[in-house]
């Protein structure tokens, strides 16, 4: 008895020790993965000082957008909630893809103000179109959440067809307007091209997880994991992947 209690714990220390050295090389290998992003951004981000919070998107997120613009050859690209993003991308497509247009959608207009001086002192004016649109009432949403502006949205695109489209607002932090998101897809779709790719920001709560579990069902689509933080949908097949 003592003999077999003696190999089980043996084994139950083997184990253990293998599971510590996997979380060990698990976090090296995202402390490295967050490096060569941190260096790969880091060439597209302002001059001057940027504030970055706990809502800002995450440099991994940001570099595997990159990646996948500069990959897939994608020239437009499309974002609901203005910030870090919006200028890394404009700076970005200014040094690499002068004919790409980043199209930017935000509710706070002081924020728009704030993001527009910034791209004025780099000059990117004139490749980003802020689209203000207020948040207020919106036939897709649910529990009473507030969605920006339809009809300003509708008229600032036009016909516009994107490939690349980022969610990452409105708001959805809090239990009561956790399920802000969803009238995002249902809104756009029609404005996502054939080959498009989404990616969903947040994506760890649980507002966005029923968020993406209602897109996949409504349109067929397949959220995997950038990150802990970001997933990605495509709409048509990736021939090559992108995520560092």
């Amino acid at each position: 008895m003592n003999r077999i209690l003696l190999i089980l714990n043996t084994e139950k220390m083997h184990l253990l020790k293998q599971l510590k050295q996997k979380i060990r090389n698990n976090f090296i290998e995202d402390k490295s993965r967050s490096t060569i992003a941190f260096l790969i951004v880091s060439k597209y981000l302002p001059e001057r000082y940027f504030p970055i919070t706990g809502g800002s998107i995450g440099l991994n997120s940001l570099c595997s957008i990159l990646n996948d613009i500069s990959i897939h050859n994608r020239s437009s690209y499309l974002e609901l909630g203005a910030g870090l993003s919006t200028l890394v991308l404009a700076k970005y497509a200014k040094l690499n893809k002068p004919e790409m247009t980043i199209h930017s959608v935000e509710h706070n207009l002081k924020w728009i103000n704030f993001l527009m001086n910034l791209a004025k002192a780099e000059k990117l004016e004139k490749i980003i179109n802020f689209i203000h649109a207020p948040l207020c009432k919106c036939e897709y949403s649910i529990d009473g959440s507030l969605w920006y502006d339809v009809s300003v949205i509708k008229q600032s695109l036009g016909n516009l067809s994107t490939e690349s489209l980022l969610i990452d607002g409105p708001l959805a932090h809090r239990k009561e307007i956790e399920m802000s998101r969803y009238p995002a897809l249902p809104v756009l779709h029609n404005h996502l091209d054939q080959n498009s790719i989404i990616f969903l920001d947040d994506a760890c709560r649980k507002g966005e997880h029923k968020v993406r579990k209602k897109w996949a069902a409504l349109y067929g689509l397949e959220f995997k994991p950038i990150n802990k933080n970001t997933y990605f949908a495509a709409k048509g097949k990736l021939p090559y992947n992108f995520v560092p």
